[in-house]
């Protein structure tokens, strides 16, 4: 409850201290005690742990601050605070502390270190996460070891849901699009990659960026474009961008500072690889497929007016488009609709559905056999296409 009144202030003041009883009207709350306040000589802000008055209304000149070091002079403020600083690191313990307006031995004015036993630990400090992918690793501020990931940014369009510039999401709209990526379930062996989950909060967004399907990104060494020295899964947006699977643009992957080539690869389509290796490291880089002549070979990529894209039809996933004969990609899509009635459909997240729209169609309009057909020619039909790959 708060109440009016007036109160004439006690004192506790040294001999020849500038301090007079002061008087006035104020307001308290008569449910709680008033506190000390103290004479601050100077007007530096920092009383006089000596001076002082208990008083619900201060007095004029006084604080509520006792840490003056010297009430005389101004430029002298408030005592600090000390950390120890036993293992002589430079780095002072958070637990270990004294307030005191002379810097005591062996301590300083952090509280960076992780261990006061120990002069090589302390946040900053270099350390080994013990895992391989990460780089600069060092204490943080919790006091634990760890690195940094290395981050790319890549764009790519697939042919075969591309269409007026972006690709359809007709798995995600169907809600066809697996949780955990496909391609380990389809035989293709990871480097450290695999099993990548997705956060279902992706497939809720929509338009430009919403999903389509997943891709596989390879890095390969630069003088040695063979060696794939890592791989993982990550996810294909209408608009191109490929994301991690938060839907950050920038997608982890797990290799040390150095140059590599990227290859994209995806279920049904051709892959291809980056013109030039790209420095990867402290720096983020994109790499954008879909800028003709980005990538390795003559033809590797489809054009698509401004735009180039990987070749649709690889349905046996073999890196070739092949329309008739052993291994064909057409008679996998003959199969996935009963093998006998050429007209059927079926809907699934299936490697038959070269246009991804979640259906799979062997005759009629958007049927997914006529991409397949175009792109060895058109003509000829024993003729086939190879992915352009070192």
């Amino acid at each position: 409850m708060l109440y009016k009144d007036t109160l004439i202030t006690g004192l506790l003041a040294l001999a020849g201290s500038p301090v007079a009883a002061t008087s006035g009207t104020f307001e308290y709350d008569a449910d709680k005690p008033c506190p000390k306040v103290f004479w601050d000589a100077d007007s530096d802000g920092f009383g006089d742990a000596l001076i002082w008055v208990v008083n619900c209304a201060p007095p004029p000149g006084y604080v509520s601050d006792s840490t003056d070091c010297d009430d005389q002079d101004p430029d002298i403020g408030g005592a600090l605070t000390y950390y120890s600083d036993r293992d002589q690191d430079g780095y002072g313990d958070i637990n270990d502390q004294v307030v005191s307006c002379v810097w005591p031995d062996l301590y300083v004015d952090n509280f960076a270190d992780c261990d006061d036993t120990d002069e090589t630990i302390f946040i900053g400090a270099e350390c080994d996460d013990g895992d391989p992918g990460t780089y600069d690793d060092q204490y943080q501020n919790d006091c634990q070891c760890r690195g940094s990931h290395i981050e790319m940014s890549a764009r790519v369009f697939l042919e075969g849901p591309y269409t007026g510039g972006f690709m359809n999401d007709g798995l995600r709209v169907l809600g066809l699009l697996p949780m955990v990526e496909p391609y380990s379930a389809l035989g293709y062996s990871f480097t450290d990659g695999g099993g990548e989950m997705l956060d279902p909060i992706v497939l809720a967004v929509t338009g430009p960026h919403a999903i389509v399907d997943w891709v596989i990104l390879e890095l390969r060494h630069d003088q040695d474009m063979m060696n794939i020295k890592y791989s993982r899964a990550a996810l294909l947006r209408r608009d191109g961008q490929i994301v991690d699977t938060d839907g950050s643009p920038m997608v982890e992957v797990d290799v040390q500072k150095a140059e590599y080539y990227l290859v994209i690869r995806h279920r049904n389509h051709l892959p291809a690889m980056s013109l030039v290796p790209y420095q990867l490291g402290d720096i983020p880089v994109e790499v954008d497929f879909t800028v003709p002549g980005s990538t390795f070979g003559p033809a590797s990529q489809k054009v698509l007016g401004q735009v180039t894209a990987l070749w649709a039809g690889d349905v046996t996933g073999n890196n070739q488009i092949k329309y008739t004969g052993f291994a064909s990609d057409r008679d996998p899509i003959l199969m996935a609709i009963g093998g006998i009635i050429p007209t059927n459909t079926v809907t699934g997240y299936l490697q038959a559905d070269v246009t991804l729209d979640g259906k799979v169609k062997y005759t009629g309009a958007g049927n997914d056999r006529d991409p397949i057909l175009q792109n060895i020619g058109g003509v000829v039909p024993t003729q086939v296409r190879n992915a352009i790959m070192p």
